[in-house]
């Protein structure tokens, strides 16, 4: 087991001993951003350019345009992401923040690891389109090495409805507060 399914596996076991504690999605991502923070993974390395930055950022843009449905395409946001410490001493501040997609590179491994989040609090038919989308979105984004899809409902789920879902190349996490599904991309699929 890696050190992001060892992070990832505490904020389970975190949600499992208390899941009404969560109000929403959005506390989530904070106890991962912890979580990871205090495995010691906010590397501090410093741009070409000479400013210092942390390696993990909430809501962290792709590189390129990313095509889910028909049209020109869009960039996406990752929940929560890592960064490679050499992508960001390589280049500089901007090229590393990424707002602006003309100056953003492409790179095998810019993105250590990125998180998708979805939160189901009450019982309902869960959106499972969106649980695709998230997964789809993230295997479409080539500088990422390591994507995960982590799912939290208060509820339970039939299994028979998670093989239904293409994970391409994310591996996706579902924790309720009795169970935990983990599901990973098929070798072919990588």
């Amino acid at each position: 087991m890696d050190v992001y399914e060892n992070t990832v596996k505490q904020l389970v076991t975190d949600f499992q001993q208390s899941p009404f504690r969560y109000f929403s999605e959005c506390e989530l991502q904070y106890d991962l951003y912890c979580i990871l923070k205090s495995s010691g993974l906010n590397q501090s390395a410093t741009t070409n350019d000479g400013i210092g930055i942390g390696t993990i950022h909430p809501e962290y843009p792709s590189v390129g345009r990313v095509q889910l449905e028909n049209g020109k395409g869009y960039r996406v946001w990752f929940d929560l992401a890592i960064l490679n410490p050499a992508f960001i001493q390589s280049n500089d501040y901007k090229t590393v923040w990424a707002r602006d997609e003309r100056i953003a590179k492409a790179g095998d491994n810019n993105v250590l690891a990125a998180f998708e989040f979805k939160y189901f609090p009450v019982k309902r038919t869960y959106d499972l389109s969106s649980v695709q989308q998230d997964c789809l979105k993230l295997s479409l984004c080539p500088e990422i090495t390591n994507r995960y899809v982590l799912i939290f409902s208060a509820y339970e789920i039939e299994e028979s409805a998670l093989k239904n879902i293409n994970l391409g190349t994310s591996s996706l996490l579902w924790a309720t507060p009795n169970k935990t599904h983990t599901l990973r991309p098929k070798p072919s699929d990588i």
